[in-house]
This record gives C-alpha cells, structure tokens and sequence, in this order.
C-alpha cells in the first residue's frame, strides 16, 4: 500500500518528469492498481516527441488487465508512428491484450506490409495470439507466410494438419518458405503419416535438385518421430 501511494504521488506531481511519471505508471500497471490517470498518462505520451518515451507507453499498456477502446485506439494510431520501435511494441501490446476486435485485426493485417521486419513479425505475433480459431485471423497468418522473415509456420502447421497428405507434401514444394515450413509442421502434428508421405519426405529432401523444395522436406523430416526415420534408413 505504501509503495502504490508513493508511485501514485510521483505520478499526479507535476512537477516530476514525464519519464518519471511514466516509470511510475508503468509500476502502477504491473501491480495492478491502474486507473485513469495511469491510462491517460500513457496514452497521452504517444504525442511527445521522444520515440523512447512512446516506445515505453506501448509497451506499458500491453501490460493492462484489460483495456477500453481508448487504449485500443491509441494503440492502433501508433501503429502508423515513425518509429519503427514504438509500431512493433504496439503490434504486440495489440496481441497480449487479446481483444480480436474486427478493427485490431484490420490494424495488424496492414501491418504485416510494413517495411521493417520487427514490426511485421510483431503484427505475425500478435494475429497468433489473437486466436487461430477466427478465420480472419487465419486469413491473415496465410498472408503472413508470403513474408520470408514470416514465424506463423509452427501455429499454421497446427491448423494445416486437418489437409490431406497429398495437399501438405505440394505445400512442401511451395516457392515460398513459410509455406514449406507450416506443411513441414503440420505433417509432424499429424496423428498418423502414411509410409507412402514418409518415403516421398525423404526422397525430396535426398534428390530433390530445388533448394527451397528441399528445405522444406528436410523440416519435414526433422520432425517426424524416431522410430519413422529409422524404419527407412535401414
């Protein structure tokens, strides 16, 4: 009790620093005694100048219990800041919250174009934690997997293991690596593979002349069980 009143009286003293107040709010989020003042110092920081300042802000209120649409909002605007930092935390504060709203996806979506990598894959990261059940979503890790930097492969590969083998070994083939990646895992989520996957696994990763083709076959074969791999080395 001692300590939440003394970071709120850093937080409403005026004449304290925004970084200090800051700090202070941030301090006050992770205990869980947030409130308005707490939400409005953050969000009002994404105006100040500094990128490190809007950076902490971001990050801070991905730490929230639970947001209103202000938070939401403010989130969602930083995504378009020049700063390539303060857009990534915001992706994934956007994702720790777990609030799938139709405009959070929309928001995330256009961020899997940015041209920075970290901020794509904080928008890649925070589309997974959003939930792998809504089609949108889903929809939107697809796309994600036409980016080369693209981490989405292990969850698709688990929403991919309901595909046929004959779909999941094309897919091994795919130009595009996040595509052999997610069918390399999804052929390993499968309950069951058939020896006649299994062999044509090892043969695209032994005499396949593409290399993306076999990269995605020798993932494939990574994570078959033990006793697979040894049946066919004999």
């Amino acid at each position: 009790i001692i300590v939440t009143e003394e970071l709120r009286a850093v937080l409403n003293d005026k004449s304290s620093s925004l970084q200090e107040r800051l700090l202070a709010a941030d301090a006050l989020v992770q205990l869980g005694k947030f409130d308005k003042t707490v939400i409005e110092t953050h969000t009002g920081a994404f105006e100040n100048e500094d990128n490190i300042v809007r950076q902490m802000s971001a990050t801070s209120l991905g730490k929230l219990q639970k947001a209103d649409q202000t938070v939401i909002g403010a989130l969602i605007r930083s995504l378009q800041d020049e700063d390539h930092y303060v857009r990534k935390e915001s992706a994934i504060s956007l994702g720790r919250l777990g609030i799938a709203q139709k405009e959070v996806i929309e928001a995330l979506t256009r961020t899997l174009e940015d041209k920075e990598y970290a901020v794509r894959w904080g928008a890649a990261d925070a589309l997974i934690k959003l939930g792998k059940e809504d089609k949108t979503v889903i929809d939107a890790l697809i796309k994600a997997l036409k980016d080369p930097w693209s981490q989405v492969g292990n969850t698709l590969g688990d929403i991919w293991k309901e595909k046929t083998d004959t779909e999941l070994l094309e897919y091994l083939k795919h130009p595009l690596s996040g595509y052999r990646i997610a069918a390399a895992y999804a052929l390993a989520y499968k309950q069951t593979i058939s020896q006649e996957t299994v062999d044509e696994i090892i043969r695209l990763k032994d005499t396949e002349k593409r290399p993306w083709v076999r990269l995605g076959a020798w993932k494939a074969y990574e994570l078959l069980p033990d006793s697979l791999k040894r049946g066919k080395n004999k």
